[in-house]
């Protein structure tokens, strides 16, 4: 129902309702009807098709040579294809921005024709900017081509694409396009849609920094530091590296013992998005003169490529100070060993006594002779 034809002269070229010697417009049936059609050649055209179905581009070329004669010509309208999509990771609607990852996107399809070929061509979304996402400056496409063997069934399309070069949570939601013989048929393209869309989690770590169990130690043989890192949104099963250095919060520089700066790694596999792993830094303290606050700088990797950092010289849960031993040796005010001075003095006093007492008991000597 609803689609329009036009009846028009065997010479006709321009096929338009504005050039139409009649029309007519099928009725609930699907039947339309041109009546007191005069005898000649003539051209029927579909104008419009009826809703929910696809244009009819073919002409149909009918002669009327004697009265009252009935010419009946069948129009064919294919429906209009319909497509909804499910995105997701490995059967995940959440993955963390760690992996080399193929989101799997699966298209329900309707109303195809089987035997037809067709090609699914689709492109990865940023929800929040509405723009194609971009991974290292490129976007995400796929395509696929398929042969239906049913009007209705799903195909999946798949889209690979390396995760760490998201530096930001990010919803990643899925457009696709239907096409045939060239043509644009269908479009799912719906940036609310949450079935299209799969959430990626960025990793995050933080630390906590203790030198030898404490905030502070003295500056005096082997010391170890030992940083906390505290990690979000890894994947699990997966090997990572953390990689840290020792800084000096006063320059802003690496930490250096004799010249070297002090950096460690660890490796390990999580079994869970969060958690907990330790870092040590041991170097020899000795050489410390001046009180020193050290601050701990984290990145953590994965094949190679840093995906979360926490570098913060004004964290104080990253910073541990290292403290000189004090120089023993005394200082004007200095009491602590007023003792031994005063000892000293009195022992010098009675010197000059008994030197004082000779030279008198000597002189009166001789003043006696």
């Amino acid at each position: 129902e609803g689609a329009l034809f036009g009846l028009f002269k065997a010479d006709e070229t321009e096929l338009t309702e504005e050039n139409a010697i009649l029309t007519a417009e099928s009725g609930e049936d699907g039947v339309f009807i041109f009546e007191n059609v005069p005898y000649g050649k003539w051209l029927v055209k579909e104008l419009k098709s009826a809703e929910g179905f696809l244009p009819n581009d073919e002409t149909y070329p009918a002669v009327v040579d004697e009265n009252a004669e009935v010419i009946e010509i069948e129009a064919v309208n294919d429906r209009i294809p319909e497509i909804g999509t499910q995105a997701s990771v490995e059967g995940k609607k959440e993955i963390s921005a760690t992996e080399v990852f193929t989101l799997e996107d699966t298209v329900s399809y309707m109303h195809l024709i089987p035997g037809k070929e067709y090609v699914l061509k689709g492109v990865l979304m940023d929800k929040a900017t509405g723009e194609p996402m971009l991974i290292d400056g490129e976007e995400i496409r796929s395509e696929a081509a398929f042969i239906p063997e049913e009007p209705s069934g799903e195909i999946v399309v798949p889209f690979t694409f390396d995760s760490k070069f998201i530096k930001e949570e990010t919803d990643i939601v899925v457009f696709e396009n239907l096409y045939c013989d060239g043509k644009e048929l269908a479009v799912h393209a719906d940036i609310e849609d949450e079935n299209q869309t799969v959430k990626v989690k960025v990793p995050e770590i933080g630390t906590k920094a203790y030198v030898n169990g404490g905030k502070e130690a003295a500056a005096k043989g082997e010391i170890t530091i030992e940083d906390t890192v505290s990690y979000q949104n890894l994947t699990p099963g997966k090997e990572y590296v953390i990689r840290g250095i020792l800084m000096n919060k006063a320059t802003g520089n690496p930490f250096t013992v004799d010249e070297q700066e002090v950096t460690a790694k660890t490796i390990f596999t999580p079994e869970t998005a969060e958690g907990e792993t330790t870092v040590s830094f041991t170097f020899h303290a000795d050489g410390i003169t001046e009180k020193t606050d050290i601050v701990v700088f984290e990145g953590i990797y994965r094949e190679g490529t840093e995906i979360a950092v926490h570098a913060d010289i004004n964290d104080d849960g990253q910073t541990v100070k290292i403290i000189p031993p004090v120089p023993n040796i005394p200082q004007t005010g200095d009491n602590s060993n007023l003792g031994f001075w005063l000892g000293l003095g009195a022992i010098a006093l009675g010197g000059v006594i008994s030197t004082a007492v000779i030279l008198i008991k000597k002189k009166k000597d001789d003043e006696n002779e």
